[in-house]
């Protein structure tokens, strides 16, 4: 299963320069330690629903500092959507918000997963 998961990082791999192919050993590698930005973009229905206050670009300052390298930012989708089927549109306000986080994050240098 490991495997399964390693082939996919290698091609799924964004860095501030673009997305970048190459083996899972090394992405692995240059992965750790990795910070999880969880209960935030993942809230329903709300960035700040589940108690913790919106993502900032000092928190990311904050972990950088602490020799992190890379974040993982989960986004929950299903409760931000400006049309139904068949189109499933985002709202913009809420994509403009993801693209700010995931921005902070690789301005800093980090690797950033994002789970869907």
């Amino acid at each position: 299963m490991l495997l399964r998961y390693s082939a996919l990082i290698s091609y799924l791999v964004l860095r501030a320069s673009g997305f970048v192919v190459t083996d899972p050993a090394t992405v692995w590698n240059q992965l750790q330690p990795g910070w999880n930005v969880g209960n935030t973009l993942d809230g329903i229905p709300n960035e700040d629903s589940w108690g913790n206050s919106p993502i900032q670009a000092q928190t990311f300052d904050d972990i950088k500092a602490s020799g992190f390298k890379s974040v993982r930012i989960p986004i929950t989708w299903t409760h931000h959507f400006a049309t139904e089927a068949p189109d499933y549109t985002i709202d913009p306000t809420f994509l403009a918000r993801v693209e700010t986080v995931v921005d902070q994050a690789l301005a800093r240098g980090f690797w950033v997963v994002i789970n869907v």
